[in-house]
This record gives C-alpha cells, sequence and structure tokens, in this order.
C-alpha cells in the first residue's frame, strides 16, 4: 500500500511530499541501491498570515558562470488581495499547490477558479467576496459580528484558523510586539498555562471590545516598542489579593522605559494573577494596563496628571464593561446612549458628578497607598490630588471618536 502525498512538518506545516510512499517496510535484496528522486517536494514561504506566497523545490537549478551557484525553482507563486483573492496578474502557476490564503485547502470544485474557496474545517469561505458561505458555529460568543464576516473584517490582524474561532496573528505566527519573542517572559513559554491562557483572554478582549482594538493595534502600529512581561512580584514586597492596600498586586504599566527595542516599555503582570488569569478581575488588569500604554503612547511628554491617567483608563474600562468599580444608578443607559451618541443634558451631568465623586475616592486610595510606600505628602497630593485633576479626558475621546463631556 502507497500514499500519494504526504506533508512535511516542522512546527507547523511547511510543504508537501508528492513521492508515492510505501507504508509497508520493504528491504531491498542484497546489494541493492537507494536512490533518492529530487523534485518531488515542495516548501511554502509564508506571510506574517500563514498565506502561502510561494513553493520551491526540493531541487535547485545551477547558475552557469565561473564560480558556479544555485538558486531555487520556483514551483508557484501569488499574491493576495486582504481578504484572500488572488491578484490577477500576480501569480504563477497557483494551482500547482493546494493550500493558499492562511495556509488552508482550497477547494477550486466549486467554480473552477484557483483560490475562490477554501476549506477552513467547519465552513467554506469565498475569498472573492471575503464572506463564509455558512453561519459562524460560534457566533453567540462575537454577537457584535455578522457570522459571515471573515476576521472580524480585520484580515490584516484576525485569522479564523478553522473556521469557528478567531486569533489574532501574533501568537500563531510569532510576529509583531505581541507574539512568541515575549511569551519567554511568561512561565513555561508560549505553550505554558500562563502565555497559552493570557493569550485567550487577549484574543477574547479583541473580539469583544472594538476600543480595546484601536488601543492594542495602536501600540502594533507605534515607533515606540512595548511589551508584555510576568514577574513574580512577591519578590518585590508585593503580595496577596487586589485591594485599596495593595494596588499592584495584579500588575502595572512601567512607563518610565525609553520605548525602544533594547528598553521597551513594560506591561507587567504578577505570576499569582496570571494563574488565575479566567476570572474577571483579569480582563480588568489586562484592559487598564494596556489603556495606560496607549495613554503613554499618545500623549508622550504632554501626559494629564496622574489622577486624570488613573480615571480615564478606569472610566474607559467601566464604559466598555471592564471594570465594574465605576457604576451608578442609570449608568448603563448612559453607556448605551453613548455609544448611539444620543446623551442628554441631564445624563451628562449625572455622569461628570458621578466620575467627580468617583475620582475623589480614587484620588484619596492612590495617596495613602503611596505615602506607605515612602513617597511624601506633597508628593502624593501633587501626583493624585484633585487640585490636579481635570476631568478631561482626551485620549479616550480619540478612540471613541466622540466627545466624553457635556462641553
Amino acid at each position: 500500500m502507497k500514499i500519494s502525498e504526504q506533508m512535511i512538518y516542522g512546527s507547523s506545516r511547511i510543504g508537501l511530499n508528492d513521492a508515492f510512499r510505501q507504508l509497508i517496510t520493504w528491504t531491498p535484496p542484497p546489494g541493492g541501491r537507494a536512490s533518492r528522486a529530487l523534485g518531488l517536494k515542495q516548501y511554502e514561504l509564508t506571510d506574517h498570515l500563514g498565506n502561502v506566497l510561494t513553493t520551491i523545490s526540493d531541487r535547485n537549478k545551477r547558475i552557469a558562470g565561473e564560480n558556479p551557484a544555485f538558486e531555487a525553482v520556483i514551483e508557484s507563486a501569488q499574491d493576495y488581495y486582504p481578504f484572500g483573492m488572488l491578484m490577477p496578474g500576480r501569480k504563477y502557476n497557483p494551482a500547482e499547490y493546494r493550500f493558499g490564503f492562511n495556509g488552508q485547502e482550497k477547494d477550486d470544485e466549486i467554480t473552477g477558479v484557483t483560490g475562490s474557496h477554501l476549506d477552513f474545517g467547519a465552513r467554506i469561505y469565498d475569498s472573492r467576496i471575503g464572506r463564509w458561505m455558512a453561519l459562524d458555529p460560534l457566533r453567540n460568543i462575537y454577537p457584535s459580528h455578522s457570522p459571515y464576516c471573515f476576521g472580524v473584517n480585520s484580515p490584516l490582524y484576525f485569522t479564523d484558523p478553522n473556521g469557528k474561532e478567531i486569533e489574532p496573528y501574533f501568537k500563531q505566527w510569532g510576529y509583531g510586539w505581541f507574539s512568541w519573542t515575549t511569551y519567554p517572559y511568561f512561565t513555561g513559554g508560549l505553550t505554558g498555562t500562563h502565555g497559552e491562557s493570557f493569550h485567550q483572554v487577549i484574543t477574547n478582549m479583541l473580539k469583544s471590545s472594538d476600543i480595546y482594538k484601536i488601543v492594542y493595534s495602536q501600540l502594533v502600529n507605534s515607533s515606540n516598542i512595548f511589551r508584555f512581561t510576568e514577574t513574580d512580584i512577591t519578590q518585590g514586597g508585593v503580595s496577596g489579593a487586589w485591594s485599596k492596600n495593595n494596588l499592584e498586586a495584579n500588575g502595572g504599566f512601567d512607563p518610565t522605559h525609553a520605548g525602544t527595542k533594547a528598553d521597551p516599555y513594560i506591561i507587567n503582570f504578577n505570576y499569582e494573577f496570571l494563574k488565575g488569569i479566567e476570572g474577571y478581575k483579569s480582563t480588568s488588569t489586562i484592559f487598564e494596563e494596556t489603556f495606560h500604554a496607549g495613554q503613554t503612547d499618545y500623549y508622550g511628554s504632554n501626559k494629564p496628571s496622574k489622577i486624570d491617567i488613573e480615571i480615564e483608563a478606569k472610566i474607559t474600562g467601566a464604559i466598555e464593561g471592564f471594570n465594574d468599580e465605576f457604576n451608578y444608578a442609570g449608568f448603563d443607559e448612559f453607556v448605551k446612549d453613548f455609544k448611539n451618541g444620543s446623551v442628554s443634558q441631564e445624563q451628562w451631568s449625572q455622569f461628570e458628578n458621578e466620575t467627580y465623586s468617583y475620582a475623589e475616592a480614587v484620588s484619596n486610595t492612590y495617596k495613602e497607598y503611596h505615602i506607605r510606600k515612602g513617597m511624601s505628602k506633597q508628593e502624593a497630593e501633587k501626583a493624585y490630588g484633585m487640585g490636579s485633576y481635570t476631568g478631561k479626558f482626551k485620549y479616550a475621546e480619540k478612540i471613541f471618536n466622540k466627545k466624553l463631556s457635556k462641553d
């Protein structure tokens, strides 16, 4: 019995072997010779999304000259539009290889056009219109998105490995600032419990919140460098559960770095926190600390007061459903009307009054905390006192693309 082809794997599929291969071991007769045929293997060259751009043969071609050299034999090549359709005039022998967009298998029997449809497993995808041919089996998880759209309509950031779950490409392909290169700072690396759980929470947050997606994308495309890390902060004298007496128990953002490749900004999380990351508090902490990174990137050297920075992050997290600390009777209705652009003057007045009262409470908590940590009363008042509070949230207004006040 023989098989007609065999996939070639490294850490993932890297090519195909088209040689007929004997499944039952065969021993050559005495004096027999073993041989190897070239030109039967094809190796994939892919981009950060896993799109197969070129396949090359295992044989090479000699370049004539006094100093002979060799070049790869290209078997197929193609470029794609963002949603996966092959670009006319920018393809060579694309039917030669059966995998294409996102590394998925082509299904050319539907139209007879190479690459028009792809089989992702759970569903068939039409790359010409960027839509699935069936409902999303997990549509209840993504109620804000069409069950037919691909990668929440962001094919440069998201992949759909099986026609169901949506994933940012960073984890799958180790590309960009949030990638496998950051996971060694997590216990167990990329495949360890903490790194994998953290990735899953981040993925779900990107799917559920357009605002978090905007902040995340901003950091990805920033000229500054940011890195998620994990440390056991109990070694630094901070331990236990999060409370007003232990503000750094879950994690924090450190803006004191240079934001360069050699000295990136650090978004750090506690070892103990990551062990229980599936809980609600995890999304609150991750949103707030990532938002602080976005504030640093946006404001630069013109950052508002520390109390403004804290309240802006917490209020934005509350509006997006990641923070349950800021709440009042009528807040849910305010959020709904705010996102619809129909907030009344009365609602604005109540929101601003509640925000100010909340800022006072946060101010007192942060002043007390930092005084216990060694900051003088004067320094704590200057950094976190209400005297420096303005209630102006320019970064939040930018990412919401609407005013966050009645003025």
